[in-house]
């Protein structure tokens, strides 16, 4: 597996991972959304989402920035900075993925649970004051 550093349209790091599904090519990208990030959180980013999606074993990493000098140094110096570990992804790694995104989408649905709760609490008292205003 490969995962190439480069940057988007507007200068913004991306990391870029193609995947071999049957006979087509797909291909992830994933970019910096928030200002501050760089290359190394979008390294981050693609390997936790190419643990979510169970790819296991380790994976090469290049950059691709032929037109930015101060990009392209950024990424080389993270790529250099990469340990052993952190160009594999584990069974445990996809494990934890798995949990973190179960936890998380426990906690999006107790939100939603009192979201619910307020809006038919409001509802009952919406219908409360229309009935005492409908009573002669």
């Amino acid at each position: 597996m490969e995962v190439t550093l480069r940057t988007g349209l507007l200068g913004t790091p991306e990391a870029s991972a193609e995947l071999l599904v049957s006979r087509d090519v797909a291909q992830i990208v994933v970019e910096a959304i928030n200002e501050g990030e760089g290359f190394e959180e979008v390294l981050a980013k693609i390997r936790r989402t190419l643990a979510h999606l169970g790819m296991v074993g380790k994976f090469c990493v290049d950059a691709n920035i032929p037109f930015d000098d101060e990009a392209r140094g950024e990424a080389q110096r993270v790529i250099d900075n990469l340990s052993e570990r952190d160009r594999t992804i584990t069974p445990a790694d996809v494990q934890r993925v798995l949990q973190e995104d179960e936890e998380r989408a426990k906690q999006v649905s107790e939100g939603l649970k009192h979201i619910r709760i307020m809006k038919d609490e409001g509802l009952r008292r919406g219908l409360q004051r229309r009935a005492k205003k409908a009573e002669p």
